[in-house]
């Protein structure tokens, strides 16, 4: 019976998975002019980092609210966030995230983290600092850390 309730368990959480992706894909073709032009991986990696950064936000916030004390955390990744999006700015982000992430929410660690990572591994940028521009990481942060899917 408790086998039972695991492998049901992870049936959902493995359809849940599915339909973001899939919701994801379908974002992505319906902006496919931003998103499938230049270094395609870097910019979804952008995007996907973004989607993560918000969702930890939004626990952090909650466990501040909560508990009445201030974040250091929040005061980092603000000062962080707010410089162009580079290679080094993603390293610096996803390590922030990661670390907030495995504390509030393993979950959210294991479902994002790995995603953000393989499309950066994937993309030119990682060779070529200079294949994706600035304002395209930014546009792509900003686009992923403001798009909500239901």
């Amino acid at each position: 019976m408790v086998q039972s309730k695991v492998e049901a368990h992870k049936i959902e959480t493995a359809q849940d998975v599915n339909v973001e992706k899939s919701k994801l894909e379908q974002y992505f073709a319906a902006n496919e002019k931003f998103f499938n032009s230049g270094d395609v991986n870097a910019k979804r990696a952008f995007f996907m980092l973004g989607q993560y950064c918000r969702k930890v936000s939004e626990i952090e916030e909650k466990q501040i609210a909560e508990s009445g004390t201030e974040s250091k955390f929040q005061a980092r990744l603000a000062r962080e966030i707010s410089n162009n999006m580079s290679y080094r700015s993603f390293t610096i982000i996803m390590k922030l995230l990661d670390a907030a992430a495995l504390k509030c929410n393993p979950t959210l660690f294991y479902k994002c983290s790995g995603a953000c990572k393989e499309l950066m591994i994937n993309s030119n940028l990682v060779s070529d600092k200079k294949a994706l521009s600035v304002e395209d990481g930014n546009m792509a942060f900003s686009l992923g850390l403001y798009q909500q899917f239901k």
